[in-house]
């Protein structure tokens, strides 16, 4: 099973929602599912390819933006996303991108976490 979970900035897994996805991520990848988070990350973090198995797609934000632009997300879904057979977005600021590319993927899976 091919999975991918669209999170706010990943960098910051030790609190909150960065948390809950970066449990969700090894979760997943210690039963052998492939995770790749589609990740916000502000231009002040430097940007690593993977973690712990888990494949992380930094995806920079908007200029005068806290969050990545919602066609960086979407334009990421259309061209893979075929390859996931379920995309998990966390956060209100997600649904857009993700309605957007809606039919070029598996399974949705929506947490309106704010």
């Amino acid at each position: 099973m091919k999975v991918a979970l669209v999170a706010p900035p990943y960098h910051s897994h030790e609190i909150g929602l960065g948390r809950s996805v970066r449990e969700l991520a090894h979760g997943v990848a210690r039963i052998g599912g492939c995770v790749e988070v589609l990740a916000h990350l502000p231009e002040s973090v430097r940007a690593s390819a993977a973690n712990h198995g888990i494949l992380v797609h930094h995806i920079r934000p908007q200029v005068g933006s806290g969050y990545a632009a919602p066609h960086a997300i979407r334009s990421h879904l259309r061209q893979h996303g075929g390859a996931y057979d379920l995309v998990h977005a966390h956060g209100y600021m997600t649904l857009p991108a993700v309605l957007a590319a809606r039919g070029l993927y598996g399974r949705l899976v929506f947490s309106p976490r704010y």
